[in-house]
């Protein structure tokens, strides 16, 4: 069966696949939503698709139904889209792929990525992640990595990056990472490290750590400004929840200690658990729910 549907067949030459996938390893959506910024502000073209049939347990990942024009109703499936961008005056294509997280045979999934990226030309595939730590959101958002690539390599020595040394449940990242090595395919991943206690809403200051880093990595023109405002707004969002209670504050000191701590003393991140997690995690995430419907509210109502 084939598993990808192409709209297009570009003709690309020592291209480099940038890939994030909703759900585990997206945390907080910083991943996938600094990829689908990207995508807005480059010239980027679809041209294929991977057919969600083999690949999801739609009672888990259940389509979207969404109303249309003649009443009988649109489907919206689990995606993962492939575009293409033919970077000519710096000779190095790129090919993107967003999408989600599969339920199913992910060896095959990622073959099936690879062999797209080989009609693609590809020399090297860059993963974007986020996930959770116990760090405080009046930090810069720690980024870790992995390449198999020397000039990555010495990029991430001159940017300060560490080695992502995660152990426990896998990703759909670390199939592909092994599917590129049996390819001898570069590798190289980017995981942004956010606080734990703000998993319940979008992280755009994550978002932000990564399309930075990796265009800088890549050499790609990025206007940032607009994620740079959208990041003003969320961390005054969370500093106005933060400032109503004083277990919150004092758990953001001690969080703010540690990272300071440790950072100074040179140890890779900060690790360990703080004092009450699940007081500033559940009342903070519903003071964002408040803080969003408020906000729909007032544009919903005419001045």
């Amino acid at each position: 069966m084939a598993h990808v549907v192409y709209e297009d067949h570009p003709k690309l030459a020592n291209s480099i696949l940038v890939a994030a996938f909703s759900g585990w390893p997206d945390s907080q959506e910083a991943s996938s939503r600094a990829l689908h910024y990207m995508l807005r502000h480059l010239p980027a073209t679809k041209f294929a698709e991977i057919d969600p049939e083999e690949f999801y347990v739609f009672s888990r990942v259940r389509p979207l139904t969404q109303a249309s024009s003649d009443s009988t109703g649109d489907l919206q499936w689990p995606s993962n889209k492939f575009y293409s961008w033919k970077n000519e005056p710096e000779e190095q294509d790129f090919v993107f792929l967003i999408g989600s997280e599969p339920n199913l045979r992910w060896r095959t999934f990622s073959e099936t990525i690879l062999d797209v990226a080989d009609k693609c030309n590809v020399k090297e595939v860059v993963l974007l992640g986020s996930r959770q730590e116990s760090i405080p959101h009046t930090r810069p958002p720690l980024v870790t990595g992995i390449t198999t690539h020397e000039e990555r390599r010495v990029f991430f020595e001159s940017k300060g990056v560490k080695k992502e040394e995660r152990k426990g449940p896998a990703s759909i990242s670390s199939v592909l990472r092994e599917a590129c090595a049996q390819n001898n395919i570069c590798y190289t991943s980017l995981w942004a490290l956010l606080p734990e206690y703000l998993q319940g809403a979008p992280n755009p200051k994550g978002s932000y750590a990564l399309v930075k880093l990796l265009s800088e990595m890549l050499n790609i023109h990025i206007e940032l400004s607009e994620l740079v405002e959208t990041t003003r707004v969320f961390e005054t969002q969370i500093s106005r929840g933060i400032a109503q209670n004083i277990e919150w504050q004092q758990l953001l000191r001690e969080l703010e200690e540690r990272y300071d701590r440790q950072s100074q003393s040179g140890i890779d991140r900060p690790r360990g658990k703080s004092s009450d997690p699940d007081v500033i995690i559940e009342d903070l995430e519903a003071f964002l729910r408040q803080e969003k419907q408020g906000r729909r509210n007032d544009e919903a109502d005419p001045p």
